[in-house]
């Protein structure tokens, strides 16, 4: 799918998104999408449009409905669009600084509609998101942690809660009216969600997604549920938006793959692991099937199972004489080390430590053994003294 932004001049924006459409590749297949889940709609600061977030990206059409226009091209995801009072920009929920932050929180950013770059507003520690900014371009709230609405003046960075935390509640999606900066939001209670104007809730048995609501006017919001976009008066009804998005679809199909799970008939074992050879090199021993197996190297014979208890057996390795298999079981719970006497069939526990003792290997006298734990770090256990 080709990205594109509005193929159109908007004379009362100051910019030009110029683009091709997304229903424009030549070659993809595509499908119509009519309804969304968890959509979010935002109005242009002249009512002409609106931005939301279908598929990871931040789409356009204008607010009588039609096909939308792609704006964000790159694989990061991008959400809750929210315009700019100029309407030079928009601002937007995105992920995309993980990798410097590592905590996999979401943070602020805009798009500069002009230039297509994005920038980073804010990401601090906490979960801050759905930013909204007052009509004259002073103050920004957005939600901390889904739980209180705050808002921070831009100029002095002075903050401070609009709508405090509620027990059993979740809050959703602040947005400024944009004369008189009425702030709207949705609030979730248990299975009930519902849309409020200042402090006052004003719909009854429908399913509000939990996102930002869009002011047309002072008078007038539109937002979504029940999978549609719907315009709603303050003191009035609600009706439909009808829209269409053009996506990518897949053609055709593999075929599944499919398995017999029921079959109780002897089957090849694929899973073969841990291979490891004798010290004289005519035997090899391994893992398959949770138990440990040994085979002759020449073929002479089939393989042998010599460690299978129903546990997770696994990680052989040969005494330095061959008598012996050194491996890893967690038959007492958790993976310890276990060495098993070949000739007499008799399993004897080597370690109880905390964690897992894995991948053993005997050094080349037999007296220390080698080992890692559950976070790869090695340890060396000295057979004489038992000790590691």
């Amino acid at each position: 799918m080709q990205s594109g932004g509005l193929l159109a001049v908007v004379s009362a924006l100051p910019i030009s998104l110029t683009g091709a459409p997304a229903a424009a590749a030549a070659t993809a297949p595509s499908a119509i999408l009519r309804e969304g889940t968890n959509t979010m709609v935002a109005a242009s600061s002249d009512g002409n449009w609106l931005a939301l977030d279908l598929v990871v990206s931040i789409w356009v059409l204008p607010v009588r409905g039609g096909l939308a226009r792609r704006l964000t091209v790159d694989d990061q995801d991008a959400s809750r669009p929210s315009w700019s009072p100029d309407g030079s920009g928009l601002l937007l929920s995105s992920d995309r600084d993980r990798d410097r932050n590592g905590d996999g929180t979401y943070g602020i950013y805009r798009l500069d509609l002009a230039s297509k770059q994005i920038g980073t507003v804010a990401n601090g520690d906490g979960e801050e998101a759905e930013p909204t900014v007052s009509p004259d371009g002073t103050r920004v709230a957005f939600t901390v942690d889904a739980l209180r609405i705050d808002e921070v003046a831009m100029d002095t960075g002075a903050r401070r809660t609009l709508v405090p935390e509620r027990a059993g509640s979740f809050v959703y999606g602040p947005s400024y009216s944009p004369t008189s900066g009425r702030l709207a939001h949705v609030r979730l209670t248990g299975p009930r969600s519902d849309l409020v104007l200042g402090d006052d809730a004003v719909t009854d048995g429908r399913d509000v997604f939990a996102l930002p609501p869009s002011w047309l006017s002072d008078d007038e919001v539109v937002y979504t549920a029940d999978g549609r976009i719907r315009r709603q008066l303050v003191d009035g009804d609600a009706t439909d938006i009808p829209f269409a998005a053009a996506v990518p679809v897949v053609a055709t199909r593999p075929e599944p793959k499919r398995v017999d799970v029921d079959s109780t008939g002897r089957r090849k074992a694929l899973g073969i692991a841990s291979p490891t050879a004798s010290p004289d090199g005519k035997r090899i021993a391994f893992r398959a099937l949770n138990a440990l197996w040994i085979a002759d190297v020449d073929g002479s014979s089939r393989p042998r199972r010599v460690v299978a208890d129903g546990y997770f057996n696994s990680d052989p390795d040969f005494s330095p004489d061959g008598r012996s298999l050194l491996y890893a079981s967690d038959r007492a719970g958790h993976a310890d080390l276990w060495v098993h006497d070949i000739g007499r069939g008799v399993d004897r526990r080597l370690t109880g430590l905390s964690g897992a003792q894995l991948a053993p290997r005997y050094s080349p006298d037999g007296r220390r053994i080698a080992f890692q734990d559950q976070d790869g770090t090695g340890f060396v256990l000295d057979l004489d003294l038992d000790t590691t």
